[in-house]
């Protein structure tokens, strides 16, 4: 595997990052729509464990989990 991740929008990289990414979260939208927030609810995370999926290009998963408290 490679130490660097390739954002990619329909079909055009558009920045190379490395494999390390943080990020501080506090909830999720839920939407009818696909390419609109409008109309969507956002929601709180409850206290829990959670999981997060990524899939590569070439179909390669990992799995991470973070917990709320």
């Amino acid at each position: 595997m490679s130490d660097q991740v390739q954002l990619i929008y329909n079909g055009r990289v558009q920045t190379t990052l490395n494999d390390e990414i943080s990020a501080s979260l506090n909830g999720y939208w839920i939407t009818n729509s696909i390419s609109s927030l409008s109309g969507g609810k956002f929601t709180f995370f409850q206290p829990g464990v959670y999981t997060v999926e990524a899939v590569d290009y070439f179909n390669q998963t990992v799995l991470g989990y973070f917990t709320v408290t």
